[in-house]
């Protein structure tokens, strides 16, 4: 199985969105030697000729149904010790942890036991990226204080 650094990926995606071209210097091919200008989302980018957004062809969007979320807040078991949070599954959609604003200390996230994030107090830890993608790793915490609480959510 491959690994991916996860900070350098989250560095990469941003300095791509900083060089990103202003609207109107953007064009998207919609159709075989059609070139609409200014900036169009489309999808089935594998397909022969992929769908472009406009007025005939709307964004598809998800059945509707209801994603229940998962309350995993808790504290700290043993302070210095990395806890389970969320265990890995390639079925997550999306998972946020919070360090709150009435902590007194930083609280760190780890995903599967190699990259660390350190959230300062009143911080989130976001598991999707702006692209769509979801964190499937294990995700663990830990903070110096025994006791330490956190807000842990997952779907």
């Amino acid at each position: 199985m491959k690994r991916f650094n996860l900070a350098a990926l989250a560095c990469a995606v941003a300095a791509m969105a900083m060089f990103a071209l202003p609207a109107a210097a953007q064009s998207v091919v919609g159709t075989p030697g059609a070139v609409t200008p200014g900036f169009a989302p489309c999808y089935g980018a594998l397909a022969a000729t992929p769908t472009c957004v406009d007025s005939t062809h709307p964004l598809p969007v998800g059945s509707g149904a209801a994603i229940v979320s998962t309350n995993a807040s808790t504290t700290v078991a043993t302070g210095t010790t990395y806890q389970t949070v969320f265990a890995a599954s390639t079925a997550r959609r999306g998972c946020l942890i919070q360090n709150p604003t009435t902590a007194t200390e930083v609280l760190n996230v780890r995903l599967g036991g190699a990259a660390v994030f350190t959230l300062p107090i009143g911080a989130v830890f976001n598991c999707a990226s702006p692209a769509g993608v979801v964190v499937s790793d294990l995700v663990e915490v830990t903070a110096a204080t025994t006791s330490h609480a956190f807000t842990a959510v997952s779907q």
